[in-house]
């Protein structure tokens, strides 16, 4: 916890900015339809509504991950 008060957010300067959420869908490596495959973190203000997303170093997902190969 105190590397995220330690953080300031970009936009408003107010401590506290850092991860509050998760984005899914990273695309299948052999379909390339999204999965629930996390593809990116969402970092934000608690104090104001800026946030940002910074993407996973995965560019596609294993297909074994896949709903659509899978179904």
């Amino acid at each position: 916890m105190a590397p995220r008060l330690a953080t300031e957010c970009p936009h408003c300067r107010a401590p506290g900015f850092g991860h509050i959420n998760v984005e899914r869908g990273a695309p299948c490596s052999f379909y390339g339809s999204a999965t629930q495959t996390i593809a990116g973190d969402i970092h934000g203000c608690g104090r104001c509504s800026y946030q940002t997303r910074t993407p996973r170093n995965h560019a596609r997902t294993d297909p074994k991950w896949c709903d659509y190969c899978n179904s």
